[in-house]
């Protein structure tokens, strides 16, 4: 099995902010260096460049955003949401992943009068592909739930804590990129180390 990895164009938004937090002062390279693994020290050169569609160890991934956690953060989760929030408009706004012109339509079928649970979930299988093309690990379905969907990722375990909470964020800016005035909105868990499941917040109403 190959080493799990997340792919450059989404590895980059990471590098570009400890890069940033260290130019403005915030952090020093000797307290990076001292942070993270030395494998992950080459990352610290700012003319090291990251290749969109190459891939990157995860847990590399983990120390560096779990450094800009603290140093960018001070610890609070929604740092990790906003990540994700941001991440979702910068790939938005690149056309890096054609899935992406998808997102609005779960919004636009509820006023276009094709309300059904079914087709929902049709449309957040052709969005979940863009998981499935950032990470090289984890398996993504689209399940009903009574009323609402469930997002399950099994084979979970290299996901890490951090990166559930940016996908939540994630998938959360997705929404709000139609104008549906009740955009659909997600929660995340982890009942398992190995199973992560993120879950509508609200009832699916026809």
């Amino acid at each position: 099995m190959s080493e799990p990895s997340i792919k450059g164009s989404t590895f980059q938004g990471v590098i570009d902010d400890l890069h940033a937090a260290i130019a403005a002062g915030r952090i020093g390279v000797e307290q990076c260096e001292a942070r993270l693994e030395a494998s992950d020290h080459v990352y610290l050169d700012p003319n090291r460049k990251i290749l969109p569609a190459s891939w990157y160890p995860i847990e590399s991934y983990r120390r560096l955003v779990e450094l800009l956690l603290d140093v960018e953060g001070h610890g609070d989760r929604a740092y990790l949401i906003r990540r994700g929030e941001n991440a979702a408009v910068r790939l938005h706004d690149a056309g890096v992943y054609q899935q992406l012109d998808y997102v609005g339509r779960i919004n636009e079928s509820r006023r276009g009068g094709d309300n059904s649970l079914s087709t929902l979930q049709r449309q957040l299988r052709l969005i979940v592909t863009v998981a499935r093309s950032i990470y090289n690990f984890g398996n993504w379905e689209v399940e009903v739930q009574d009323d609402r969907l469930l997002v399950i990722v099994s084979d979970a375990m290299a996901l890490p804590d951090v990166s559930v909470l940016t996908i939540e964020g994630f998938m959360n800016k997705m929404g709000e990129f139609s104008d549906s005035p009740k955009p659909v909105r997600w929660t995340s868990q982890r009942p398992s180390r190995d199973r992560v499941e993120f879950r509508m917040t609200a009832p699916h109403a026809n």
